[in-house]
């Protein structure tokens, strides 16, 4: 979640060295986009997770 509230710093800042444009990956995996994280393009909707969720 830090990553997502500092998106627009942090893609400034990486973006000094990775051409965002050039990102193929899915925008499942949106840290490749985090451009569009911090223009609104990508959205987030948050849900909790319970560990009991996690338990097989």
């Amino acid at each position: 979640m830090k990553l997502v509230e500092n998106s627009e710093k942090m893609s400034k800042q990486i973006g000094e060295v990775y051409d965002f444009a050039l990102s193929k990956e899915p925008l499942s995996q949106w840290w490749w986009h985090l451009d569009k994280v911090a223009n609104g393009k990508i959205a987030f909707h948050l849900s909790p997770t319970f560990e009991s969720d996690l338990e097989i």
